[in-house]
């Protein structure tokens, strides 16, 4: 904590730049994932290349903002692990993949219409096998960028209450003081 503090680096840098090397990372991945899928499925990824590629930036961003906060949020690794696998059970549980929307009661269904992995699967899908364009996604794509926006600011939130909490104990800690 205390070379975070050290460092003359703004909040805003350090998210983004913690930000940036996950999403370079993930993209590395994405890219391997691309390269294989087109050898395999050459029609349908090249045709719609661009459109599918923003839609994976826009949905691995929302899912990296989701894990900063988890990461933010709890201190300790395994309850971070915990959290992440429970958060990621549950929102492909909630999607349409394993139980189809339809089978839900009508007030949980508009509940679950705004899961980022139900939009993303279903902007995927329209875009790779009914080769959708831009214009015809852009509410699905409209919600995933408001979620990431969201998303941000929580971050923000989150790094200026713990910086502070973590200054307040790293000054307890290196000025104890006695209560009289």
């Amino acid at each position: 904590y205390l070379l975070n503090y050290m460092t003359p680096t703004r909040d805003l840098a350090f998210i983004i730049s913690l930000y940036i090397t996950i999403m370079m990372l993930m993209m590395i991945q994405l890219a391997i994932i691309l390269g294989i899928s087109s050898y395999f499925f050459t029609g349908q990824i090249m045709s719609n290349f661009y459109v599918i590629s923003a839609i994976l930036l826009v949905a691995t961003s929302l899912f990296v903002l989701i894990g900063m906060v988890i990461g933010y949020t709890f201190k300790v690794e395994q309850t971070i692990t915990l959290i992440t696998v429970s958060v990621s059970s549950i929102l492909l549980l909630l999607s349409d993949l394993i139980l189809p929307i339809e089978s839900m009661p009508a007030y949980f269904q508009n509940i679950v219409k705004f899961n980022p992995f139900l939009i993303a699967e279903s902007l995927l899908k329209r875009a790779i096998l009914f080769g959708a364009k831009f214009s015809d996604l852009t509410s699905g794509f409209v919600i995933l960028l408001v979620m990431c926006a969201v998303l941000f600011l929580v971050i923000m939130l989150l790094e200026n209450l713990i910086k502070r909490h973590s200054l307040e104990r790293i000054l307890r800690a290196l000025f104890p003081f006695k209560k009289r």
